[in-house]
């Protein structure tokens, strides 16, 4: 089995205009630190939201712009997506799951 490896992540929430500088996650452990309101949790809600969007056949699109670079096994990937708009009506949904990823 492959182990998979968050590198780093940057994005921007276009709905609320938080925009997160490349993080950087250290090889063994990583740990946010920053006062109240400064990003930590969406941080982290980035992350997971990306994980269900790779992942989820049928997913509520949030407005994002992301770049994530992982690591599976040896291989790097970078892997990045924008979705502009947010309408409730607007749902991920795929009766067949590809992957697209480039180096």
């Amino acid at each position: 089995m492959l182990n998979v490896k968050l590198k780093w992540i940057e994005f921007e929430n276009l709905r609320t205009g938080l925009k997160i500088e490349r993080v950087v996650f250290n090889d063994d452990i990583t740990l946010l630190v920053g006062l109240s309101g400064v990003g930590k949790t969406q941080i982290l809600n980035a992350i997971e939201y990306s994980l269900k969007l790779a992942v989820n056949k049928n997913l509520r699109l949030e407005p994002y712009n992301t770049t994530l670079c992982f690591q599976i096994g040896e291989e790097v990937y970078v892997w990045s997506y924008r979705i502009q708009q947010d309408h409730a009506e607007d749902i991920f949904e795929s009766k067949e799951i590809k992957y697209f990823f480039c180096l």
